[in-house]
């Protein structure tokens, strides 16, 4: 009987049911939600408040178990949610994930190390699998690619 009463709601009468201490990355959201295009900003659920959070004031998004901490020039919110979740909702030529647990800005990236990351003056791990996408995705910027023949 719960079932049936639960399938009959309507996306936005499960929104209005999420509790006042629950933040997440939009539920409503299909798994194969793609970032519309012109468009500099995403929304999140803190409580019952939508806040936008725009992509050039992102620092750094960090994976914390099933929580995501999104550092802005401005605030840090703390969302429930996944990196995968989270990483269809950005646009890829503006954020690359660097490490399991790390997100970051492209345009913010100053250095490259072997196994760390230098982003608007913070060091950051590179993880050793998420090293390559990094170096495709910052290939065209090269000056000398005679490092990627």
């Amino acid at each position: 009987m719960l079932a049936k009463t639960l399938h009959k709601t309507t996306p936005l009468q499960r929104l209005s049911n999420l509790s006042v201490a629950e933040n997440s990355i939009d539920p409503i959201i299909e798994a194969d939600h793609q970032p519309l295009k012109n468009v500099a900003y995403f929304f999140i659920i803190e409580g019952k408040r939508f806040i936008k959070i725009r992509y050039n004031e992102i620092v750094s998004i960090e994976a914390s178990r099933c929580y995501i901490n999104i550092h802005t020039t401005a605030n840090r919110y703390l969302v429930i949610g996944s990196m995968v979740q989270l990483e269809k909702h950005l646009p890829r030529h503006l954020f690359c994930r660097i490490h399991r647990s790390w997100i970051v800005p492209v345009e913010g990236i100053s250095e490259i190390g072997t196994q760390r990351i230098r982003v608007n003056d913070q060091w950051f791990p590179l993880g050793t699998s998420f090293r390559r996408r990094l170096l495709t995705q910052v290939k065209p910027y090269v000056f000398n690619r005679s490092y990627f023949k």
